[in-house]
């Protein structure tokens, strides 16, 4: 069983992430070998989701086979869906504080 670490930073601080300068929080549940980390999983445990009132839009890093030194992220709406991790056992994020009011299911794509 692994234990998953989510490093993340908020996209609209006015601090942006230094190398080592993330947040981190562990997932709860153990995860066994090549078991998928869910969406839902991670923002149940979003340490700011729901914090005074905060909504967030998480984004997830990761790294295209053909450039695999030039991270993306991607965005997931789909909370069965699961998140890449950047490396064994790690998903790094970046958050974006939605506006007050705002929430992603107000949002029709």
């Amino acid at each position: 069983m692994t234990a998953v670490a989510c490093k993340y930073f908020i996209q609209n601080d006015s601090i942006e992430p230094t190398a080592g300068g993330s947040n981190l929080f562990m997932l709860s549940r153990k995860y066994s070998p090549g078991e998928k980390v869910r969406f839902k999983d991670v923002m149940a445990e979003f340490p700011l989701h729901g914090a005074e009132g905060a909504s967030y839009h998480l984004r997830f890093q990761t790294f295209l086979p053909e450039a695999p030194t030039s991270p993306i992220w991607v965005d997931i709406l789909n909370e069965e869906a699961s998140v890449p991790l950047v490396e064994p056992g790690v998903v790094f994020i970046k958050a974006l504080r939605l506006p007050s009011g705002l929430s992603l299911s107000l949002i029709h794509i």
